[in-house]
């Protein structure tokens, strides 16, 4: 970019490219089908263990507590 005067601070993306930004850019065709890449399965996987491990926290408490805990977020 620096021949065209440009560098990373100053080069502005065309809407275009960032239309491209979304989670499909982490999605690999296989056989004609989107299939999330292995760091977005990883991802998924580690955020779906998070949430059942709070789910068993939640449990927990309510179940130490003997009352229902309610969590807004």
């Amino acid at each position: 970019m620096a021949r065209y005067g440009q560098s990373c601070a100053t080069f502005t993306p065309l809407p275009t490219m960032m239309e491209k930004f979304n989670t499909a850019m982490y999605e690999t065709k296989k056989g004609g089908v989107s299939v999330p890449s292995q760091a977005q399965q990883e991802a998924n996987q580690a955020e779906e263990e998070e949430e059942e491990d709070m789910i068993q926290i939640l449990n927990d408490v309510e179940e130490l507590f003997c009352d229902s805990v309610f969590i807004i977020h």
